[in-house]
């Protein structure tokens, strides 16, 4: 073979290893290494970090009475906070929504002492550290307004540390906002 068949014999040999590239996929990119903090680490989420938080309303006692001439009309209004901010805690009920709060129907004449029925409340949410529910109490008046009757933060920590399903019911101080005195109890349920 001459030099000149040669010639031509390498170029098809390129051509072919060119061609053999154009349809073999290129090499994945080498993989950056990020440096590994504790906080990154805990900020990693899985699927099962997130779940259900329930809450029962279940009573009041010894309301402070709001009404001069009529028994109380009270309702509770269920608010999760703390964390950062209102991300990954939404209703279980509410696919893709921001709201984070719940709230009972107003039991019309309860006086002081109001039970509830089937007031149960799911959140779905990331637990985190921070987390809170904001308890309040209202009185609901005719003309459409609301008096705060007192209100508590339950630290939603504590929880997250129990075993899963297991259910607390529990009597919670409400407080005014006004004097800070203690206007009556609330009987919650938890579940996580």
């Amino acid at each position: 073979m001459d030099v000149e068949g040669r010639t031509r014999l390498k170029q098809k040999a390129s051509l072919c290893k060119v061609r053999q590239d154009v349809f073999e996929p290129p090499p994945p990119p080498p993989a950056r290494r990020r440096r590994r903090t504790a906080e990154s680490a805990s900020l990693r989420l899985r699927m099962t970090d997130v779940g259900i938080l329930t809450i029962h309303v279940l009573a009041c006692k010894e309301l402070k009475d709001k009404d001069w001439f009529s028994e109380n009309d009270p309702y509770v209004v269920l608010h999760l906070t703390g964390g950062d901010g209102r991300a990954g805690a939404v209703p279980a009920d509410n696919q893709g929504g921001r709201a984070v709060t719940g709230r009972t129907k107003t039991l019309h004449g309860a006086g002081k002492n109001p039970k509830w029925t089937n007031e149960i409340h799911d959140f779905q949410i990331v637990p985190r550290k921070g987390l809170a529910m904001e308890v309040e109490v209202f009185d609901y008046d005719d003309d459409g307004s609301s008096d705060s009757i007192g209100k508590t933060v339950l630290a939603l920590d504590s929880v997250f540390t129990r075993k899963s399903g297991q259910r607390t019911e529990k009597f919670y101080d409400i407080f005014s906002k006004k004097s800070g005195k203690v206007n009556g109890q609330v009987q919650l349920g938890v579940v996580w």
